[in-house]
């Protein structure tokens, strides 16, 4: 692996980990501390939701598959969807085990 696409990767990881930690502080404000309510929570992001799922959508497809993009771009694209998603699924995980552990009830469905 080229050093710049792994410099792309770590840096965009990062980033997307900062913005990432960012939204999971402001949503978890409106979300319950048990798995159910954060399993049904409200879907983030609001009147803006069909435009991150499709910009997602599109830099997950560029990311994986190409598409004629350079190397370091898709792996800054898949650095940045990885480090936004990582805290909510540490968070969902996190809920998970302890519902499961019997701390915060039954985990339902």
């Amino acid at each position: 692996m080229a050093p710049i696409v792994l410099a792309a990767a770590l840096v965009s990881f990062g980033l997307g980990l900062l913005v990432g930690r960012i939204v999971f502080r402001r949503a978890s404000r409106h979300i319950g501390p048990s798995w159910v309510e954060w399993r049904d929570a409200e879907r983030i992001g609001g009147r803006w939701q069909p435009l991150i799922r499709a910009a997602a959508a599109a830099a997950t497809t560029v990311g994986l598959l190409g598409l004629g993009a350079p190397g370091p771009l898709r792996a800054a694209l898949l650095g940045t969807l990885t480090g936004v998603c990582a805290p909510f699924a540490v968070e969902g995980v996190r809920r998970y085990v302890r519902a499961r552990r019997g701390l915060d009830g039954p985990v339902a469905g």
